[in-house]
C-alpha cells in the first residue's frame, strides 16, 4: 500500500494564493491562467485537514477511466485544493511522480469548446508547474491520481 500524507489548508486564503504557495514565488508563471476560484470553488468553507495518497494510473488510462476504477474500488478522489496542499507540504513525494492529478467531480472544468480539464502538478527539482490536463487524455505508468485516505 502507498504511504499516506497529512495535508491541511484554509480555504479562506483563496485557491490562487494556495496554488502560488504550492509552486513557490519563482514558479508563479507556471500556473495555468484558467485555474481560478470561480472555476474551482468548493461547497465547503474553512480549514480542512486530511490524509491523502497517490494511486498510480494504469498505462494508457484516461483520468475519466481512472476515476471510475478508483471510486469502484472505494477510493475518494481528491480535489484541486487537496492537490495544491499536497504539493506545498509534500514536494519530495510529488517529485517522485511524473504528473499528479486531482480528478474529483468538483475539480473538473469545461471550457467553451466543451473539453473537460482536471488539475495536475509536475515537479522537477526547483521547477514546479500547476496546470490542467484533458479528462480524456491518456496517462501512463509513473503518473498518479491523488486520493483521500
Amino acid at each position: 500500500m502507498t504511504n499516506s500524507f497529512k495535508v491541511s489548508y484554509d480555504q479562506s486564503i483563496g485557491l490562487r494564493k494556495l496554488v502560488e504557495l504550492a509552486v513557490g514565488e519563482q514558479n508563479v508563471g507556471n500556473i495555468n491562467s484558467d485555474i481560478t476560484q470561480e472555476r474551482f470553488s468548493l461547497a465547503r468553507t474553512g480549514a480542512r485537514k486530511l490524509n491523502v495518497r497517490v494511486e498510480p494510473y494504469l498505462n494508457g488510462e484516461t483520468s475519466e477511466h481512472a476515476a471510475i476504477r478508483l471510486t469502484a474500488a472505494g477510493h475518494v478522489l481528491a480535489n484541486i485544493w487537496d492537490l495544491a496542499s499536497f504539493l506545498r507540504e509534500h514536494l519530495t513525494e510529488a517529485e517522485k511522480w511524473y504528473w499528479v492529478v486531482a480528478i474529483s467531480e468538483d475539480s473538473r472544468w469545461t471550457d467553451s469548446d466543451g473539453d473537460v480539464f482536471v488539475p495536475c502538478v509536475y515537479v522537477a527539482r526547483s521547477y514546479r508547474s500547476f496546470g490542467l490536463r484533458r479528462l480524456c487524455g491518456r496517462l501512463h505508468l509513473g503518473d498518479g491520481v491523488l486520493v483521500i485516505c
